[in-house]
């Protein structure tokens, strides 16, 4: 904290740790994305479930024949009567023509919905790689000793003033100079630490620690 009779100068914390990190390729993201977001297991697991329906009810279209044997005793002059029967669980000509209709359509808005789901989530995670890529460019030309240069011009600034070597115009126009470069420098920082973080937002795990 650098102190001045009349104010008092907050001086930020240089904390680089994190930042200088080395970003996967996009292929590479992408790929964890598809692996953990789980929006897109549901589109998946969504479209596996009415496959397999579409299965079943292929496999209940087969009419499921009983077959029986039939007989009556006839009383008096009459003649005995014996027979087979035959019944289905599913009408023969019908062989659930209905639900195997129903789960093609089933199959074919989740082919849909599956296929929305994944071009969305490339789109979300290609636009946070590069909003990424672009803060960490602009992140990495700031020289590394950018940050504790304009500390000491602060610093500076303020002794100056102190053993009255520049006028107040001077002093405040030099502080301004230097409150500006420092908030760039902080929003360089933040704006790079948060595309870190919707990267691993967009993913659904943390790929970049």
């Amino acid at each position: 904290m650098l102190t001045h009779p009349l104010k008092t100068f907050i001086k930020a914390k240089n904390d680089d740790i994190g930042l200088h990190i080395q970003i996967p390729s996009f292929a590479e993201i992408l790929n964890a994305a598809n692996q953990n977001r789980g929006d897109l297991k549901l589109a998946h697991k969504t479209l596996d479930y009415q496959v397999q329906n579409l299965k079943l009810q292929r496999s209940l279209a087969v009419p499921d024949l009983s077959i029986g044997v039939e007989y009556d005793k006839a009383g008096g002059a009459g003649y005995d009567y014996s027979g087979i029967s035959l019944s289905s669980d599913v009408p023969v000509f019908n062989r659930n023509q209905g639900e195997l209709k129903a789960a093609k359509i089933q199959i074919s808005q989740a082919e849909v919905n599956d296929s929305l789901q994944t071009n969305m989530v490339q789109n979300q995670v290609e636009g946070a790689y590069l909003k990424l890529i672009n803060y960490k460019s602009q992140y990495d030309l700031t020289d590394m000793n950018y940050s504790s240069d304009l500390d000491q011009m602060g610093k500076s600034a303020i002794d100056n003033y102190k053993k009255q070597l520049i006028s107040l115009l001077d002093f405040l126009d030099q502080m301004r100079s230097y409150t500006e470069a420092k908030a760039g420098l902080i929003d360089a920082k933040t704006n790079y630490f948060n595309a870190i973080q919707n990267i691993n937002y967009q993913v659904g795990t943390t790929i970049i620690k």
